[in-house]
């Protein structure tokens, strides 16, 4: 009842989907919905979903792991069901040291690959958008200057969209349209020194039209947009207008190239594509 219908209390704001939380354990955990990549802690294989890597920890590793003890100490083998815990593990009863700091946050870790896995769910990190082109994941490769990026990388293959045109950014690797629109994906994401925050949870934004719209979506609600044709309703006229082409009109026009699926948008696509065909998919 808290997390659905109490909306005075929902304060942590996804940044990536708008969706909003009344608790840090509740908005952790939607995080890691988002996450695409997870990290085998005995050999640095990296797997796009977290059922592939419990395949590898049991046929290659001989490990039997429930839905979330995936994290495992390489050098006792002890299970852990957080990458915080299996780090706490390596420097209380391995003593090692956190000498690997996290760039985005400043948080120590044991060593490298749990700092990798650490950027993979906290800050959406993409090993494989790292290696933008074919000659650079050759070079990756062969001069083996990251064992979890090789690994993870000598059976991805990698598609780019047809029409894929405009400006990459230097912090991220996301691909926007043109200059302006990558000037605001740096001052909405990266840099967030001259934010305004709303006073009823902890969202921010450096343009007033976005923190009125983003008060009309979750506090305010004054104006519900019903479906004429089902049951579904919603506060944000947009989610509506997505709602009818996806589900009454069927408009699916980004299609799997390994498959006969079609998705609504090309973010759905590409998680299609990484976890059900191993293919990186790169789109704008």
């Amino acid at each position: 009842m808290a997390n659905v219908h109490n909306s005075d209390a929902k304060s942590f704001v996804c940044e990536r989907c708008g969706k909003s939380f009344p608790s840090s354990v509740a908005f952790k955990a939607h995080l890691k919905s988002h996450q695409m990549f997870h990290m085998c802690t005995f050999c640095e294989r990296i797997f796009t979903a977290k059922t592939k890597l419990r395949d590898h920890l049991a046929i290659d590793h001989k490990f039997d792991c429930s839905a979330d003890d995936i994290f495992i100490c390489a050098i006792c083998e002890k299970k852990y069901i957080s990458s915080n815990d299996l780090n706490e593990h390596l420097h209380l009863e391995h003593n090692l040291m956190k000498e690997h700091l996290c760039s985005q946050c400043e948080k120590p870790f044991s060593t490298k690959p749990m700092l990798t896995i650490h950027l993979m769910e906290a800050h959406e990190f993409n090993p494989i958008e790292s290696v933008s082109y074919k000659s650079e994941l050759a070079d990756a490769l062969s001069n083996d200057t990251s064992a979890a990026q090789a690994l993870s990388l000598k059976s991805m293959q990698v598609v780019e969209d047809t029409n894929l045109k405009g400006v990459r950014c230097d912090v991220c690797g996301r691909m926007l349209s043109c200059n302006r629109s990558l000037s605001d994906h740096k001052r909405q994401v990266h840099d967030k020194a001259n934010h305004i925050k709303c006073e009823l949870c902890s969202f921010t934004t450096f343009q007033p039209y976005m923190l009125k719209r983003h008060k009309q979506r979750n506090h305010d609600k004054t104006t519900k947009y019903d479906c004429e044709q089902c049951d579904f309703s919603t506060y944000d006229k947009g989610r509506l207008r997505v709602h009818k082409r996806g589900v009454h009109e069927k408009i699916k026009p980004h299609k799997c190239t390994s498959c006969t699926s079609s998705y609504q948008t090309k973010y759905r696509l590409a998680v299609h594509m990484l976890r059900e065909h191993n293919i990186v998919y790169k789109y704008k």
